[in-house]
């Protein structure tokens, strides 16, 4: 699996991470033993990621790639790493400056949230502060749409499977306050269906 990550250091290609998280994919579900794919290709991908002196196009393309990777395969993992992305993806806000890092690991972490809603209950208070205080915090603008996608797709994907009900007037609130602190129309669009998703569960 060490060539897939000695590829995507040399590419900054779109078409050709694409190409990477395809053989990936083709890798694990036609023969190859995906009981290792946690120890062949997530903890190497985890590690990139959390080093400091990863270079950004190769942490850019592993973050684009392990999103993509966990949302295909994440059941072909005994115990799935969703804690571990998490960690490995918000931790970046004090490890990186670079805004298309920051909203490619809120855009990989919308995808471990999606597909694997019932495994957050391990980080569930964490997630939710967390996600809270970067809607509050982010000045970039191309960030914040992707922490309030996050935002949205937790609310939307979780009512089953978290205390959400008891977090409804502090999450309805964080919707309102948002629309009044921004006037960008991505960011507005997902806290219009966060409190959709929200007035939903209450009927």
């Amino acid at each position: 699996m060490n060539f897939v990550f000695q590829l995507a250091s040399t590419t900054q290609s779109g078409s050709i991470i694409a190409g990477l998280v395809a053989l990936v994919r083709f890798m694990y579900q036609n023969g190859g033993d995906f009981t290792k794919l946690i120890i062949e290709f997530f903890d190497p991908a985890i590690a990139i990621i959390s080093n400091q002196r990863t270079p950004s196009d190769l942490r850019l393309a592993v973050i684009i790639m392990t999103g993509k990777v966990f949302k295909t395969l994440w059941t072909r993992c005994a115990t799935p790493p969703t804690k571990e992305l998490f960690d490995a993806y918000t931790k970046l806000n004090v490890k990186t400056t670079d805004k298309s890092i920051r909203a490619a690991a809120y855009k990989a972490l919308k995808n471990v949230i999606k597909v694997n809603p019932s495994n957050l209950f391990q980080f569930h208070n964490d997630l939710i502060k967390h996600l809270i205080k970067q809607l509050k915090e982010e000045k970039s603008n191309a960030v914040k749409v992707q922490v309030a996608a996050c935002f949205n797709v937790f609310i939307q994907h979780t009512m089953n499977f978290t205390n959400m009900h008891n977090s409804f007037d502090l999450l309805f609130q964080v919707c309102l306050k948002g629309f009044e602190e921004t006037d960008d129309m991505d960011v507005h669009r997902n806290y219009v269906l966060a409190c959709s998703h929200l007035l939903n569960m209450r009927l």
